[in-house]
């Protein structure tokens, strides 16, 4: 879903239906009920808990994309219980996944053409996603997050720029992070 000029996106309120939005281009806020404050920017991703209200902002320059699902309340209880989903933690950063994406993109296309029996096949691969994304959420001691986050300041200022050189610090290609 592209929301290129838009600014707040969803008001301060409650929503009859858990939804995880993952940002694809573009960047904003999220705000929770009690004003704590989260960046949104690719590859971030929040959850829209129907128990708490909570407001998505979005900078209206960045020329947003999203792409999301959308589950019953029962869904999300389970999914909280169980511990796929964390209240406390209503944002998250594992950042982008082309595979990921195209494997979300055609799950939602299925919705529209499966069979009513096949339903719960398909719910159960779309919690797997959920689980995946929570599983990839970079850390904020990610040590090679201040080099990313640099990168990604210089693309903004020069998007048509090529990359000539790596940062100092930066793995060469071909070059395995350790761990």
């Amino acid at each position: 879903m592209l929301k290129s000029g838009r600014g707040v996106d969803h008001p301060m309120q409650r929503i009859g239906a858990y939804s995880l939005v993952w940002c694809l281009r573009g960047s904003g806020t999220y705000v929770e009920e009690d004003g704590r404050e989260h960046p949104l920017r690719p590859g971030s991703c929040f959850h829209r808990f129907t128990h708490r209200a909570h407001e998505n902002r979005i900078d209206p320059g960045s020329h947003w994309a999203e792409a999301w699902v959308a589950l019953p309340e029962e869904v999300e209880t389970s999914l909280r219980e169980i511990g796929i989903l964390d209240p406390s933690r209503p944002v998250q950063h594992p950042g982008l996944d082309l595979g990921l994406i195209q494997e979300l993109h055609e799950l939602l296309d299925l919705v529209e053409t499966i069979p009513e029996s096949q339903m719960a096949s398909l719910l159960a691969r779309l919690i797997d996603v959920i689980g995946r994304l929570r599983s990839r959420d970079a850390s904020s001691d990610d040590p090679h997050r201040p080099l990313v986050e640099e990168a990604t300041r210089r693309s903004r200022r020069r998007p048509r720029s090529e990359l000539r050189a790596l940062p100092q610090g930066l793995p060469q290609p071909g070059r395995r992070l350790a761990g």
